[in-house]
């Protein structure tokens, strides 16, 4: 016997007419619950895997600080060559961009002066008064990126495996993060960003289905619902309250070690590697979990016999409304009263919340409904804020304590309905074009985070706008869910 028999032997994968595969497994499923479900092995790997989270929450929430604008005033205007001190204009200059004297000159504000013990791309590059659009304008380029992203990886991450796109989106995040730090302009700024959401659109596209492939059907909603961003929320709020200069900041959230150290020991997705039919490798990382894990030798054989038979014969979820209501309260916090530091641990608390409600919900009465009840609640937000806003035209800063809450309310219940749709667009496409469909998803839902930065520049004309937009949105995808068929206790298709 040779050497490659011998191991095919060992493996009991390469020729299950050697095996007794009478009692073998005849789905994935069956085969991790043989191993353990969501052994200690899985719980490692899973955590590795979504550790990502918190760097993608610094990325993403990360110009709410680095995009505040401070009170500020004019220090000095200009009519041509002719130049008058702030000081000598006779009322207050607090933001304001032009000043016309008593003969109709009008002076237009050429220094300013701003206010707050911190810093921000709007105090760098004075992006105020004729450029106060550039600094929503960036998270709309970023926005753009993140749809690119999304749609590049989902198919390379089909085509080459859930490893190595996995560490290439993360390690792009990461390094294009921290060289935006060192801009020098701000579009300059715009196109690091720009790459900062080319990273992230391409890690939570791997993200999202990287772990799932290692577990049974009863943690997939686990597995697709708690992560780390929430966590990564609440890391930031206390980074950015002890580093107060922008570009720090931003060099201070970009660091990780984790590239080089977890790149060997996070394996490939064994389910990925079967439908592949490299049977061998899949083998030694299923034997591993089964040695990690305690369990007995597994014996797959069926499953590879199923495997080569398909192999021989060779739905978009409605994500873009969820995350453009996401975005839009999320990058709106900036502009609500209150210490914006505080602001931002109470959402990261509230995301926590509403993250792990999505676990008896989504195993109880499943993911239609779950999603039903999510976007109901973002509605019941953004309607009453609507209310709120509209009762007091005069005075945008009245209830401040109740818009807080309902703008919290709308942003946990998107948050919490992405989850479920996430987990939604994993279990619906099979494992040969998994990652290509969950792309296709993300692409819709990268689209509503573009338009979000829009709404919340709309909002400084129109406070209103913003929540007309994301209540109508609600109204319109609450039918459209009920299309959705419910994938709840359901075995993952592998091919076509």
């Amino acid at each position: 016997m040779d050497k490659k028999t011998a191991k095919e032997n060992e493996l009991k994968v390469i020729d299950p007419k050697k095996l007794d595969s009478s009692a073998a497994p005849k789905e994935f499923e069956d085969l991790i619950d043989s191993l353990g479900s969501f052994g200690h092995w899985q719980r490692v790997i899973f955590v590795l895997i979504s550790a990502a989270d918190v760097f993608g929450a610094f990325a993403m929430m990360l110009p709410v600080f680095t995009g505040a604008t401070p009170n500020w005033s004019c220090r000095q205007f200009r009519h041509g060559n002719i130049y008058m001190n702030g000081s000598e204009v006779n009322n207050d200059t607090s933001e304001i961009c032009e000043y016309k004297t008593t003969t109709d000159t009008n002076f237009h504000c050429s220094e300013f002066a701003f206010d707050g013990d911190f810093t921000s791309v709007v105090t760098e590059w004075n992006l105020v008064c004729g450029v106060s659009y550039v600094k929503n304008l960036i998270n709309v380029i970023q926005m753009v990126g993140l749809t690119l992203g999304a749609l590049c990886f989902g198919q390379m991450s089909d085509l080459a495996g859930r490893k190595k796109p996995y560490f290439l989106a993360y390690s792009f995040l990461i390094f294009s993060g921290f060289g935006s730090a060192f801009a020098t302009s701000w579009k300059v700024y715009a196109f690091c960003r720009f790459l900062v959401g080319l990273g992230f659109g391409a890690l939570m596209v791997v993200n999202c289905v990287f772990p799932l492939e290692f577990v049974g059907r009863r943690w997939r909603t686990v597995c697709g619902t708690v992560g780390f961003w929430a966590i990564g929320q609440l890391v930031l709020a206390l980074m950015a309250n002890y580093i107060k200069h922008w570009r720090y900041l931003t060099m201070a959230s970009s660091i990780s070690v984790k590239v080089m150290c977890f790149f060997s020991f996070i394996p490939e997705s064994p389910r990925w590697l079967i439908q592949q039919g490299r049977y061998e490798e899949a083998g030694e990382i299923l034997e591993n979990i089964a040695r990690k894990n305690n369990r007995p030798r597994p014996d797959f054989s069926q499953i590879v016999q199923v495997a080569k038979d398909e192999r021989a014969q060779e739905a978009t979820t409605r994500r873009f409304s969820t995350f453009l209501i996401y975005y839009e309260l999320a990058y709106n916090m900036s502009a609500l009263s209150g210490n914006r530091y505080v602001n931002m641990v109470y959402a990261g608390l509230v995301d926590l919340v509403a993250m792990l409600s999505v676990i008896p919900l989504n195993n109880t009465i499943g993911r239609r409904c779950s999603i039903v009840l999510f976007v109901t609640l973002a509605l019941v937000g953004n309607v009453v804020l609507l209310g709120i806003y509209t009762a007091h035209k005069e005075n945008e800063e009245g209830a401040p304590a109740a818009i807080l809450l309902f703008t919290l309310l709308g942003k946990s219940a998107a948050l919490a309905g992405t989850y479920v749709m996430q987990i939604y667009c994993a279990e619906l496409y099979p494992t040969v074009i998994r990652n290509l469909g969950v792309g296709a998803g993300s692409v819709a839902a990268r689209i509503g985070g573009i338009v979000a930065p829009s709404l919340v520049f709309l909002g400084t004309y129109n406070v209103t706008v913003p929540y007309i937009v994301s209540s109508s949105l609600c109204v319109v995808m609450l039918p459209l869910v009920w299309q959705l068929q419910e994938t709840k206790d359901r075995a993952l298709q592998d091919a076509l």
